[in-house]
Parts: C-alpha cells; sequence; structure tokens
C-alpha cells in the first residue's frame, strides 16, 4: 500500500480502457478517492478490469467528452481533483 495516495482526489480519463483501469485499482487500493471518465458505456463492463477485483462504490463515474471544456471544468473542480491521468483514447483506428 502506498500512503501518498490516501485520500488524494485523482481523475482517470478513459477509465474503462485496460491501463486506466488498473491504475484506478491500483489507486483505490491505496485509498485514493477515484473519478473516472466514460464517453461512451457500449464496451464498458461492470465484471471486468478492476471491478472484478475491487468494490466498484469505491469509484465515481461520470459521463461526458473530455473534449467538452465545460464537462471537465466542472469535474475538476466539483470534484476537487488534485491529480489527473490522461489515458482517454480512440482505439478505433478509422475514427483516430
Amino acid at each position: 500500500m502506498n500512503s501518498f495516495w490516501k485520500g488524494k482526489n485523482v481523475c482517470i480519463t478513459g477509465i474503462n480502457g485496460f491501463v486506466a483501469s488498473a491504475i484506478a485499482s491500483s489507486l483505490v487500493k491505496d485509498g485514493a478517492n477515484v473519478v473516472g471518465t466514460l464517453r461512451d458505456t457500449s464496451y464498458f463492463d461492470k465484471k471486468s478490469y478492476f471491478f472484478s477485483k475491487e468494490d466498484p462504490g469505491k469509484t465515481k463515474f461520470a459521463m461526458g467528452d473530455i473534449q467538452d471544456l465545460d464537462f471537465m471544468s466542472r469535474l475538476l473542480s466539483g470534484n476537487e481533483i488534485e491529480y489527473v491521468f490522461h489515458l482517454a483514447a480512440c482505439s478505433t483506428v478509422r475514427i483516430a
């Protein structure tokens, strides 16, 4: 357990991705307050990634687009975010 993260407010963009969810799992285990952004829930499965290992009630989720400045401003200030792990990406080659 890393006591540095205990009680810290952390935002993880693209939390439904493999790497982001692994980071979220570790941060939750270390006592961080994690808020994750989701743009699309079609690939989101609460039975996968860190949800199978951690209590899903420990993580908050915010639906929105990280390109929306108002959304991100409300998210970061409303949750008093101290750290951001920016891992949101578009993995569909034709769209990206």
